[in-house]
């Protein structure tokens, strides 16, 4: 049975955390979960039930977590609430969620992703175990982030009043594709989706270096070599630095290669993200 926590706020926006506890609370890592959507859309339950319950079927716990969309929230709220997201577990795992252990891996996919590789390159905790990244990305000033994008310009161009009129409002931690996605669209034909991101800082800010990237835990990287969205290169350069890292790699299948979970494509990874979980004891 899900469990819904309010960990915090932004402003006047709750910010909660739905629990999926694996099969015995004395045993297993949480996964701390952050959902794609470009920063702009989605909802921390994204992730397909089928996958949630394979998880806890071999005894993990899902923890996914609201954060602030942009463009009404920047990405140093979005970083700061997250932080605090993870810290409400370390402080409530045992009392709140009733777990054994405060061991935890920060997971994403896609947008969530990076948002999980840069927090963990922030964290001097020592129950993070692990980071796993679905076709996720290190930092920002890759230049398919910033220039307009050719798959994306094939879709109809979005006028400036649409996105002026759907980023007006106060901040929210949901929104589905359908609502939302206009707003990325236009960012990315444009190339304009990294300076809304980041605002009056710079990519530096919020991206890791080759450095940064060796200091990471052991880390689960999943991606299409087709994603049309993030470049496949990224996955592979982070495979090739992160120390520990496993690279699980499929072809033909777009970037949220396992958004289908009927697809054995998709199935298949979350067996293998399972066995690399399994190794982390």
């Amino acid at each position: 049975m899900t469990e819904t926590y309010l960990y915090s706020h932004y402003h006047d926006l709750p910010l909660s955390a739905s629990f999926y506890p694996g099969i015995d609370r004395q045993k297993g890592v949480t996964l701390i979960y952050f959902h794609g959507g470009g920063l702009i859309y989605g909802d921390r339950d994204d992730l397909p039930t089928p996958y949630i319950q394979l998880l806890n079927d071999q005894g993990y716990h899902l923890l996914t977590v609201d954060y602030p969309l942009m463009p009404e929230a920047s990405l140093d709220s979005i970083m700061d609430s997250l932080n605090t997201a993870i810290s409400w577990f370390n402080a409530e795992y045992n009392g709140t969620l009733g777990l054994a252990s405060a061991d935890y891996c920060l997971f994403g996919r896609s947008a969530g992703a990076y948002l999980s590789l840069f927090l963990a390159h922030q964290q001097l905790d020592l129950s993070l175990k692990g980071v796993i990244s679905f076709y996720g990305y290190d930092k920002l000033d890759y230049p398919a982030f910033n220039q307009p994008s050719t798959y994306y310009k094939k879709y109809p161009a979005v006028p400036f009043m649409t996105v002026h009129q759907l980023s007006q409002g106060k901040p929210r931690a949901q929104a589905s594709i359908n609502e939302r996605f206009p707003i990325y669209l236009s960012y990315r034909q444009t190339g304009q989706w990294v300076k809304q991101l980041i605002g009056k800082k710079t990519v530096t800010d919020f991206s890791l270096s080759n450095s940064d990237l060796r200091a990471l835990p052991p880390t689960f990287l999943a991606a299409s070599h087709d994603d049309q969205d993030v470049p496949f290169e990224i996955s592979n350069k982070m495979a090739q630095l992160i120390p520990s890292a496993y690279f699980y790699q499929v072809s033909q299948l777009p970037h949220d290669f396992d958004a289908d979970p009927k697809n054995p494509l998709g199935q298949a990874a979350y067996r293998e993200l399972i066995h690399w979980l399994d190794q982390l004891h």
